[in-house]
């Protein structure tokens, strides 16, 4: 591992705790220990040049600094930054451009767009793949909603291959949204192996129908044999 990653590897366990801790009771306790773990990884990732974490860190120290106190704190948003900075740590993306993302984009002819800026993204893509370590759901109804919006209530299909799942269930229930997962995949490769093999069935009877007159015209041919004396004979069925 990297030496920076090295120093803020305890920094995304501590921004966790937070998070799980504001989660279980959201109070002014909670929300100020979240913004101070938030502060600190912006400050140790500037200072150990990890400037992606310090941007998103910094980002949802100036979310909670700048909620007034009786508003409360979207957990969802929350949620979107701590994934995000897990999913940096994780990857061991040291600078603003991951260089295995571009490369691929480049590849496929496609584009490269930073994680903290995903949502942005919604009103131009119809099919969404989602695969990350994130432990929470990274999308979910509530933020799902006005970026439907976005996209002018235009058909969304959401592929959600992650274990733990990264989108909400609750969000089928969104109005041209069409979410499947690694469960629902499973099920239909099952269904299109269950109708492969009545196809099979089908044919191998078609092919027994098809073979039986043939065997029985053979079985009922006479055999022309040839005696010592060179003229033929003919046994079987007459």
């Amino acid at each position: 591992m990297p030496k920076t990653l090295d120093l803020l590897h305890d920094d995304p366990c501590r921004l966790t705790e937070a998070r799980e801790r504001y989660a279980k009771s959201p109070d002014a306790a909670s929300r100020a220990a979240l913004l101070r773990a938030a502060h600190d990884m912006k400050g140790q990732a500037a200072t150990f040049d990890f400037p992606l974490v310090a941007r998103v860190a910094g980002s949802l120290a100036n979310l909670i600094h700048d909620l007034p106190p009786e508003k409360e704190l979207s957990l969802t948003l929350v949620d979107a930054h701590v994934n995000a900075i897990q999913i940096i740590h994780r990857d061991k993306i040291m600078d603003m451009s991951n260089k295995v993302a571009l490369t691929l984009a480049q590849e496929l002819g496609g584009r490269a767009v930073p994680f903290s800026d995903w949502a942005t993204e919604f009103g131009k893509i119809d099919i969404v793949i989602s695969s990350t370590a994130a432990p929470h759901h990274i999308l979910d109804r509530a933020r799902l909603e006005p970026l439907m919006k976005l996209r002018h209530h235009r058909p969304l299909l959401l592929v959600d291959i992650a274990v733990p799942r990264d989108i909400d269930p609750e969000v089928n229930f969104l109005e041209n949204v069409y979410l499947y997962n690694i469960d629902d995949l499973q099920a239909i490769a099952d269904d299109y192996l269950r109708q492969r093999k009545e196809e099979i069935a089908r044919c191998e009877a078609i092919i027994a129908e098809k073979v039986k007159p043939l065997l029985e015209t053979k079985a009922i041919q006479p055999r022309m044999d040839t005696d010592e004396h060179g003229f033929q004979t003919q046994t079987g069925p007459a």
